[in-house]
């Protein structure tokens, strides 16, 4: 709750500090948090295998304490900015005026269908992994802390997408980066599970584009919806999205884990049953496309990116 409370400030703040450029400067914040995810799983490997996994806990639990330092250091002198509202009998709260925004409703429910297949990923891909390396040989807490390692190697490469979808959205167009990355991504949520029985170094290539397109369009995401949302109702509009897409996040991976039990049990084949899981995260994402098509096509689109929508 705390951790998940800490993202929405983070995301006003950013939006707040650099509209010229905000496509690129959210794409820096979440490019952060991928860091954060892969030094997390390089820590935590790295200690199961000396340590074992509770240590692995207890040092990367040392790692917030040193992100309270650097937010309290860099956040000490910036005003709080507080967009006022009039009040009067009858007024709708804020969270109704976001209700009533159809197009921030659109891009909220892309992000949600988005958080989906994209958690579901992060959740999963450890275990998968260190499943292609029992396949292959490996063995207990090995398998799991190489599984752990080569995930995080995958998410550096998510600190790439995030910068660089948020970037090239604020050249070419919200919407239309959003498509292109999320149709990607799809076609790797499809097919990524059916591979297991593929070469170590093969799974980890296809990992870091899974990763770079799936997460490539978060911060396109966040500058849409900024865009889209008067600023007095925008801290309202960022926790309706995070409640509905950490939501979907939540969901995903408990989806996953029931097809891949219902595949052992029905005795499919490893590449069978690791299809069919990671196929539940397409099922879950197909969606997000069409909404960002939707939303595409509605004449508040133009007030995107300049005009680029």
């Amino acid at each position: 709750m705390c951790s998940g409370g800490s993202y929405t400030p983070g995301l006003t703040i950013v939006a707040q500090r650099m509209p010229e450029r905000c496509g690129l400067a959210l794409g820096m914040y979440l490019a952060a948090a991928s860091l954060g995810y892969a030094i997390g799983l390089l820590v935590a490997g790295a200690m199961m295998a000396v340590a074992g996994w509770r240590a692995g806990f207890v040092v990367t639990a040392c790692f917030p304490l040193l992100g309270w330092m650097v937010g309290w250091w860099s956040l000490r002198s910036v005003p709080n900015v507080i967009h006022t509202r009039a009040h009067h009998p009858g007024q709708r709260n804020a969270l109704v005026e976001v209700i009533r925004n159809r197009p921030a409703m659109l891009s909220i429910w892309g992000y949600t269908f988005h958080a989906w297949e994209l958690l579901g990923l992060w959740a999963w891909l450890p275990a998968f992994l260190a499943a292609a390396s029992v396949a292959t040989g490996g063995q207990g807490s090995a398998a799991a802390s190489l599984g752990a390692t080569l995930s995080a190697l995958t998410y550096l490469a998510a600190m790439a997408g995030s910068v660089l979808g948020g970037a090239l959205s604020d050249r070419y167009g919200r919407t239309a980066v959003t498509l292109v990355l999320a149709l990607v991504s799809l076609a790797c949520s499809f097919s990524f599970g059916w591979m297991i029985q593929a070469p170590m170094l093969l799974l980890v290539v296809v990992a870091v584009f899974y990763n770079l397109t799936g997460v490539g369009d978060s911060s396109i995401h966040s500058t849409t919806l900024t865009e889209l949302t008067d600023p007095r109702y925008l801290g309202a509009a960022y926790s309706l999205r995070s409640v509905l897409g950490f939501g979907a996040g939540a969901i995903a991976p408990w989806v996953f884990g029931l097809a891949l039990d219902g595949g052992h049990a029905a005795g499919l084949s490893e590449p069978a049953v690791w299809g069919l899981a990671w196929s539940t995260l397409g099922l879950g994402g197909v969606l997000g496309p069409v909404v960002i098509w939707r939303l595409r096509h509605r004449p508040e689109a133009r007030r995107l990116a300049n005009g680029r929508r």
